[in-house]
């Protein structure tokens, strides 16, 4: 069908009085049948009616048409509805352009000759347009359902939560670079415009992402790289840093030539309590305005610092990524 000279079907739709009232569509569809290709120029009040699209059915077959062209409203609204009476007609779906001269002229143009003008020459792109086009086939691909969120915040679970509801088969894997999710709005009291309690949106939200069955959270993770694979999917590299870690592995911190000292006191259990000397690291709930212990210690548990470039899940390695911890803290300027 390519190699066939064009003969290309030009209809302008009047949509109304939205289109005539601005435009003088009788003088563009005049302008069209001076234009290369153009066999059929015509004028119809409703183009998206039944009469309107029988119309384009009948010039196809008797008219031996091989392109169509419709201006009319915006290509969002119709341009599918058209696409399927081009096919039914006989032709390939793809050997159809629409030129939207109703938001992109009527609505916005007040002088009539100005868009008149403008009209046809968007008329005239779009069967230049049509011309070079080609006919395609559409077609199914197997590719990957599961989604990447990236961003434990409010908005970033309520994308995860909608993605994960919306497609029972995919998995949603949203990373958090933060210990905890729930972003800025969990340092809020309440939120404008209708002084609502943050914590009562926020929390809720937390849990649901918990325990989702379709949602793998990674927090106190990074992305560290994205690429393509050879099946054509995305793949995402993230280094997740351990949340916890034995006491009983870790080295003290207080070898760090670059520390800041403070003192502070911490319970190994209910009957015995003892100081220790530790690193300051930036605090992360200050929004790193404050600091806090290099590694937060209770009931002989132990957190690590943000900078800890050690990464896995807990095992022998996570253990003694406490031993690296202070100097991770220093490169931080802690």
């Amino acid at each position: 069908m390519t190699d066939e000279p064009p003969r290309i079907g030009v209809y302008v739709c009047d949509c109304g009085f939205n289109i005539l009232g601005v435009v003088d569509v009788p003088e563009v569809v005049r302008y069209a049948t001076t234009l290369d290709g153009v066999v059929v120029s015509k004028e119809y009040k409703y183009m998206c009616s039944d009469p309107g699209q029988d119309l384009i059915k009948t010039d196809v077959r008797e008219q031996r048409l091989n392109r169509v062209v419709v201006a009319s409203c915006t290509p969002t609204l119709h341009e599918r509805t058209f696409r399927r009476v081009v096919s039914d007609a006989g032709l390939n779906p793809f050997l159809f352009h629409m030129v939207n001269i109703r938001e992109g002229v009527s609505w916005v143009t007040e002088d009539r000759t100005k868009a008149t003008e403008k009209a046809k020459a968007l008329l005239r792109a779009g069967v230049r347009r049509v011309t070079l086009q080609e006919p395609l086939e559409a077609r199914s691909e197997p590719v990957c359902p599961n989604v990447l969120v990236i961003g434990g915040g409010i908005a970033g679970m309520h994308a995860a939560l909608s993605l994960a509801n919306a497609n029972a088969g995919a998995k949603v894997h949203l990373v958090e670079r933060e210990p905890s999710i729930g972003g800025n709005m969990a340092r809020f009291d309440k939120t404008f415009p209708t002084l609502d309690c943050a914590s009562c949106i926020l929390t809720p939200k937390m849990t649901e992402v918990k325990i989702h069955p379709n949602i793998h959270l990674h927090s106190y993770a990074e992305v560290v790289s994205v690429e393509a694979s050879c099946s054509e999917a995305l793949c995402a590299r993230t280094r997740e840093r351990p949340l916890i870690c034995s006491l009983a592995r870790a080295t003290s911190a207080a070898s760090c030539p670059n520390r800041r000292m403070v003192r502070s006191r911490f319970e190994t259990s209910s009957s015995m309590a003892a100081m220790a000397t530790r690193a300051e690291t930036p605090e992360d709930w200050s929004t790193r305005s404050l600091s806090r212990a290099a590694i937060e210690i209770s009931s002989m548990r132990c957190r690590t610092a943000p900078g800890t470039t050690t990464s896995g899940p807990p095992s022998r390695s996570t253990h003694a990524s406490c031993a690296v911890i202070c100097a991770a803290s220093s490169a931080d300027g802690g």
